[in-house]
């Protein structure tokens, strides 16, 4: 998983035995967003080296909008994954870097 945010859970997530997961670029939450534990199971979790911990600032995740907000630690967080464009069509990056989700902050 590439330019992933995993908070708010009670497992950001659970890898079972005889598998594997490979994280680059994981936003994990912090406060309020904190998961109860990053990862769990008897499987294998790789981390890259752009692992940060954070407030997501989600738009309003209430309402169900879960574009990152102006002060995201997301926000040119993340690596090149490759991806040209986010969750809405805009041009990624957007900014000195990419950011991590689904959704490339406006400037």
């Amino acid at each position: 998983m590439t330019n992933t945010i995993l908070v708010g859970h009670k497992i950001g997530i659970g890898v079972a035995l005889g598998s594997s997961a490979t994280l680059e670029g994981t936003l994990w939450g912090s406060g309020t967003w904190a998961n109860g534990t990053d990862w769990g199971g008897d499987g294998s979790v790789v981390t890259g080296d752009v692992d940060i911990w954070g407030d997501p600032a989600f738009v309003d995740p209430d309402g169900g909008d879960y574009h990152i907000g102006p002060k995201s630690a997301a926000i040119d967080a993340g690596i090149d994954a490759g991806v040209n464009s986010d969750i809405d069509g805009n041009s990624r990056p957007i900014g000195a870097a990419y950011d991590i989700g689904a959704d490339e902050a406006n400037d």
